[in-house]
């Protein structure tokens, strides 16, 4: 396994697949993106709480580069 920044050009097509419901979907995401999910919506959530949480997002891949788990950490620049 190996964890790296995540790559918008590259990884949503694997995010874009895991959830196919509305309350899974909404378990996932906090109800914070609007279901379904989007390409342009999913990159501007992760856009914004890069620039207003200082939160950056990861993704986790196994060997052969699938991924397998997405997530966001947040620094704490205070």
């Amino acid at each position: 396994m190996r964890i790296r920044p995540y790559i918008p050009g590259k990884d949503y097509e694997y995010v874009s697949k895991w959830i196919d419901d509305e309350r899974t979907h909404a378990f996932w995401c906090a109800n914070r993106l609007p279901y379904p999910i989007t390409q342009q919506s999913f990159h501007n959530f992760l856009e914004n709480n890069s620039m207003d949480r200082t939160d950056s997002a990861y993704a986790a891949t196994e060997n052969n580069g699938q991924i397998i788990l997405n997530y966001s950490r947040r620094y704490n620049l205070a």
